[in-house]
């Protein structure tokens, strides 16, 4: 059974037409999580997509890390 985890709001990340994305841009969130499915780092993604700032990708880290410890641990 999957259960919806609710994000709370964030400097960071927006919704843009239904897709979450840095704040800001228009680069989806999900892009970045491919980068790193894929073996890429962190310095390639900011790389390619330089309008995303580091604080941006550490926010979404830490906002993912608080998400899975609280449907998790709680």
């Amino acid at each position: 059974m999957t259960e919806k985890i609710t994000l709370s709001k964030s400097d960071s990340i927006q919704n843009h037409n239904g897709n979450l994305v840095f704040a800001g841009t228009k680069t989806e969130i999900s892009i970045f999580f491919n980068y790193l499915k894929s073996g890429r780092n962190i310095e390639d993604f900011l790389e390619d997509y330089s309008e995303v700032k580091i604080n941006q990708v550490n926010k979404v880290l830490e906002t993912a890390e608080d998400q899975l410890k609280s449907a998790f641990i709680n």
